[in-house]
């Protein structure tokens, strides 16, 4: 897993039952998560630049680092999402807790997703 500590952390809600997180990284990269699968991308452009692309495949794969492995990396990144919207009192963090605990679940085990 990357190794970098998160420094910022932006979600929203996409509608469906999804949440959306993008965020920078202590290493000059950025992610992108998806709240549903706890999908996690690496990427090499800040997508709060870039609030209307990013989320498209084409703009992720031309910025693409590398992908987490969602079983095994994913909740743990998950996890490191929360701890840092609870270090810096993120507001409304209680409408998405739900990830959070899902996160808990799924970390070290396999075969889940």
């Amino acid at each position: 897993m990357n190794n970098a500590k998160i420094t910022k952390v932006e979600f929203e809600y996409t509608g469906g039952g999804i949440w959306l997180f993008y965020g920078n990284l202590s290493d000059g990269t950025f992610f992108l998560a998806d709240g549903d699968m706890l999908d996690v991308r690496i990427i090499n452009a800040d997508p709060s630049r870039n609030e209307e692309e990013c989320w498209f495949a084409e703009w992720q794969e031309e910025h693409l680092v590398r992908d987490l492995d969602t079983e095994k990396e994913g909740p743990k990144f998950f996890k490191k999402i929360f701890k840092w919207l609870r270090a810096n009192d993120a507001e409304n963090i209680s409408e998405i807790e739900f990830i959070e605990e899902e996160a808990k679940r799924y970390d070290g085990k396999t075969g889940w997703r």
